[in-house]
């Protein structure tokens, strides 16, 4: 980091450093952790913000948990726990150190060796990332996630039940509908066939009148026959009794 070795780092050199060791794109953030109000940063100023920082006093668990969050080596665990890394070993993993990470971590995979150095350095430099600062805060949204999704598949179940339910009154109704169709399609088959009926007894009253008609005419015409008929054998029988009585006198 301090190319011209003068002791000190200057914004520049920092600059470069995080461009091209770290692949910092956008370093302004890191800068302003790095230097803060400092321009120039000293060995011994590097080695009292380690001392001081947070990252130093990780204990193994943080240190393993750090491993398998940020660097994603979780492959390594068992190894870090066995050889007890804490915060303090930090530096250790920050440097280029073949030794380390081949022969005491067996880490025989180059890529894996670069990123746990990279990210150690980061972190020995810049502090605790983000992940592991921010525990609390990632909990809180998961909690808040879980909490909305909990929600989510209680008002869709609430949602879902309200919609069958209304499906079920909604068929009811629609049967009790087709019910009330189907009577009234009843009572006016019910009114149709008594019209009819109805209509086939005027018929049938009117037939019987006429019938009753006609043979009352016929019997006042036979009535007047046979009353023309006895008034005329009356009559005759009155002739015959004068005649008789007629006859008597002439032969008396």
């Amino acid at each position: 980091m301090d190319d011209d070795a003068n002791g000190d780092v200057d914004v520049e050199e920092s600059d470069e450093f995080l461009r091209e060791d770290l692949n910092y794109h956008d370093p302004t953030v890191k800068h302003s952790t790095f230097h803060g109000e400092d321009k120039l940063i000293s060995v011994e100023d590097l080695w009292k913000a380690w001392k001081s920082s947070e990252v130093y006093n990780w204990t193994v668990d943080e240190v393993v948990q750090w491993l398998i969050t940020y660097v994603e080596l979780p492959q390594y665990e068992e190894t870090f726990r066995k050889l007890q890394l804490s915060g303090h070993a930090m530096p250790r993993l920050a440097v280029t150190n073949t030794t380390m990470t081949g022969t005491v971590l067996k880490m025989t995979d180059r890529s894996h060796r670069q990123k746990l150095q990279l990210k150690a350095l980061d972190t020995v430099l810049f502090g605790p990332p983000l992940l592991t600062r921010h525990n609390h805060l990632k909990d809180f949204m998961l909690v808040v996630s879980i909490v909305i999704g909990v929600g989510g598949c209680w008002f869709a179940y609430i949602q879902n039940r309200y919609s069958k339910e209304h499906m079920k009154k909604m068929m009811k109704d629609l049967e009790g509908l087709h019910r009330a169709e189907q009577s009234l399609h009843d009572l006016q088959e019910r009114l149709h066939k008594a019209q009819e009926e109805h209509r086939t007894v005027e018929v049938e009253k009117v037939h019987l009148e006429k019938k009753l008609r006609d043979e009352i005419n016929l019997a006042k015409q036979e009535a007047q026959r046979l009353k023309e008929l006895r008034e005329g054998t009356e009559n005759e029988r009155s002739r015959q009794k004068y005649a008789e009585e007629e006859l008597e006198q002439v032969f008396t």
